[in-house]
């Protein structure tokens, strides 16, 4: 079960699929560079995503399983990149 603080980006439910679809790829591929080979469980989750909203809790469990560094990294590029105009 997601918690409440953990309903953003591609995790939040009701997502237009090809939103969804960006904010997972945007995030797997931040994910990937902050992260390196030890992210790519995490990648292939957000690639699963992409196709089946079933897959939130398992990538956002391998996302919350990154270390410190590179998931601060991740997420406050993410955060950036999604700010409000």
């Amino acid at each position: 079960m997601t918690r409440t603080a953990d309903l953003w980006g591609p995790f939040t439910p009701g997502l237009d699929p090809g939103e969804r679809t960006a904010r997972a790829r945007v995030l797997a591929a931040l994910a990937r560079v902050y992260g390196g080979p030890g992210a790519d469980a995490l990648v292939k989750a957000l690639r699963r995503l992409e196709r089946d909203p079933g897959a939130a809790d398992e990538a956002l469990d391998l996302l919350n399983k990154l270390p410190t560094r590179p998931r601060r990294h991740a997420l406050s590029s993410y955060a950036v990149i999604h700010r409000p105009p």
